[in-house]
């Protein structure tokens, strides 16, 4: 029973590993309910006019705490990283860096944070402080690009 397992991988690691080409057509099938929050369509460019601004979220004891934007960073792997086999689809990674003296809920890491342009919406975010006290957060996005 072993040989003839071993025997179909090696006959066909492709089949085997479920790898696919990357085009629209193979991608996972988007539930409706993601695709109406407003996360779902947030790109780099939509945060980048923002930093410096301010956001709220819940903080300790059910206090409103102020979060400013202080870092869009772009994430691109190098060019000579290969993660696949295959042709990959092109994605957009990024992530937000927010600085606040106030410390938001601990009982969880999804926070809801509030903006006057952007709405409410839910980031999962961690934390970290700096030599000086500084508290930060940290969002993190990995996207599949539109096009």
């Amino acid at each position: 029973m072993c040989a003839l397992a071993t025997s179909a991988l090696l006959r066909s690691p492709i089949a085997a590993l479920a790898q696919t080409a990357a085009d629209k057509a193979h991608d996972f099938q988007v539930p409706y309910e993601v695709t109406t929050s407003p996360i779902f369509y947030f790109t780099r460019g939509t945060f980048e006019p923002y930093v410096g601004g301010v956001f709220t979220a819940a903080g300790v004891g059910g206090t409103k705490v102020e979060l400013t934007l202080v870092a869009v960073r772009g994430y691109a792997p190098s060019t000579t990283t290969r993660l696949c086999t295959k042709p990959h689809r092109r994605t957009e990674s990024f992530s937000l860096l927010f600085r606040t003296t106030g410390q938001l809920s601990e009982l969880t890491t999804t926070h809801e944070l509030e903006h006057g342009a952007l709405g409410r919406f839910s980031l999962f975010m961690t934390e970290s402080k700096s030599k000086e006290g500084f508290r930060f957060y940290e969002a993190v996005f990995n996207r599949i690009a539109d096009n």
